[in-house]
């Protein structure tokens, strides 16, 4: 049996990662996504952020590999999104997410490690 960190990723995300900042402290991101094998759940929670401070979040997802906090994600393939997201009005008419929380979650035998991401709406302009 395939361990739970590989076993149920079978959708895909696009990420934008984050590569800086610039000199009016707003968030820099790749110009081009990276296609990921995530599992997304679409459901609200209450989550604590990097602070400590609780916050709610839209869906969850459940990679191997480390997500960058301030991170875009996006349910889908690259064929959908050069085919309706990136000419269709941008971040306003599709469901762009914001990575707000991450947490790092090994195996009970601490062999394997998986990563929960908490994803909020994200408001502003793609890169």
């Amino acid at each position: 049996m395939p361990a739970q960190e590989t076993a149920f990723r079978d959708q895909q995300c696009l990420y934008w990662g984050v590569t800086g900042f610039d000199r009016y402290g707003e968030t820099q991101r790749q110009a081009v996504p990276v296609q990921l094998d995530v599992r997304w759940i679409n459901k609200r929670a209450l989550r604590a952020d990097p602070q400590g401070n609780k916050i709610h979040v839209d869906a969850t997802v459940v990679t191997d590999q480390v997500l960058d906090i301030n991170s875009l994600v996006w349910l889908g393939i690259f064929s959908d999104w050069y085919g309706t997201g990136s000419g269709s009005g941008g971040a306003d008419t599709v469901d762009v997410m914001e990575v707000v929380t991450m947490s790092e979650i090994p195996d009970i035998k601490a062999r394997e490690t998986f990563y929960e991401v908490g994803l909020q709406r994200f408001k502003g302009k793609l890169p």
